[in-house]
């Protein structure tokens, strides 16, 4: 009868046993569908902000060349202005050289 008894016993403790081992396997199932959940999203959130990264690439790539293009503008009007002092020194240069022909042709 004794053996019978802790027969029962043994049974039902690895009954219990097995039923809280269940249990966790239940949790952790659980837990995996909602760090999957967690993952989806992260990955999501890492797509769209790679997507807006991609995006800012682009526009400064954009914003790149327009400087580029501004910078050449400016060097051209730099040029241009350097040789319009050039002849207005040219013209200022000549205006003298006139009127001191002038005066010495007056006064001759």
């Amino acid at each position: 009868m004794g053996a019978s008894l802790e027969e029962a016993k043994s049974v039902w403790d690895t009954r219990k046993r097995l039923l809280d081992q269940n249990k966790d396997l239940e949790m952790g199932i659980r837990v995996g569908y909602d760090m999957e959940s967690i993952a989806i999203d992260a990955k999501t959130n890492l797509q769209a902000q790679t997507q807006k990264m991609e995006r800012v690439q682009d526009r400064l790539g954009q914003i790149n060349q327009e400087a580029n293009v501004a910078n050449r503008q400016l060097g051209e009007i730099k040029r241009a202005r350097a040789v319009n002092k050039m002849i207005l020194y040219g013209v200022l240069a000549t205006i003298a050289t006139a009127l001191l022909v002038v005066v010495v042709v007056k006064f001759a």
